[in-house]
């Protein structure tokens, strides 16, 4: 991280970095306009994973809640949660029918996509809630043509990958190849990078899964309920 400069606040560096590191986030926005140093030591990845593996200690956890009918999400602290927030958050993009899917969430970065219609293929959008910036994800390249032109459903995971310390998502199309036998189907399976701003294909077998259930991530890991 960066040492103290001429343009430092008269405050040591370690120090400075001690109280950086337990600010929220939206704080942190604010006081990178303090100094060049600060906003290079708030920039600094080194600084975002010492920032994120403290906040995962807090045990104040913030509940993101969405209302289809006024497009529009608030966040309600954990405490509460029956009492209604003032934290309203506009949704920075537009979807179809102004109706999303929230894929998931990982170290305050939120997956959301425009909820699949069969024959669609929404877009996809990483967002920062307090940034309030946001980036779309480019569509992956055509399926195999087995898949193409056929009803098939999509399903979506979303989490951190600690090994390459890269966000990633992953996307499973299905297709059934038999309407009476539903857990035989033709898969694709996709990741992607954002790091690298890329898919690649995942050459792998895709076992029955249940793909209205939400995807789970849990201990550095995507889950799947599954069934035989």
């Amino acid at each position: 991280m960066s040492s103290s400069s001429d343009d430092d606040p008269k405050l040591p560096h370690d120090v400075a970095v001690e109280i950086l590191k337990r600010l929220p986030a939206r704080s942190l926005l604010r006081f990178r306009c303090v100094s060049r140093s600060w906003r290079s030591t708030i920039d600094d990845p080194r600084f975002v994973a010492l920032h994120l593996s403290h906040s995962a200690l807090d045990a104040s956890n913030w509940h993101l809640v969405y209302d289809p009918l006024q497009d529009m999400c608030s966040l309600l602290p954990n405490a509460s949660l029956t009492r209604p927030s003032k934290s309203q958050i506009e949704m920075p993009f537009a979807a179809p029918l102004h109706s999303y899917d929230f894929v998931g969430s990982c170290n305050g970065l939120i997956c959301v996509t425009g909820s699949f219609i069969i024959g669609s293929d929404p877009t996809m959008y990483l967002w920062n809630l307090f940034t309030r910036k946001h980036k779309a994800i480019p569509r992956p390249a055509l399926e195999n043509p087995i898949l193409r032109g056929r009803a098939a459903c999509i399903s979506l995971g979303f989490g951190f990958d600690a090994g390459s310390n890269d966000y990633k998502i992953v996307r499973i199309l299905f297709c059934p190849a038999n309407r009476r036998r539903f857990g035989r189907t033709k898969c694709s399976a996709k990741i992607y990078s954002l790091s690298t701003d890329f898919w690649r294909s995942l050459e792998c077998e895709v076992p029955a899964l249940s793909y209205h259930e939400p995807v789970v991530f849990l201990n550095g890991n995507l889950h799947w309920l599954a069934f035989n």
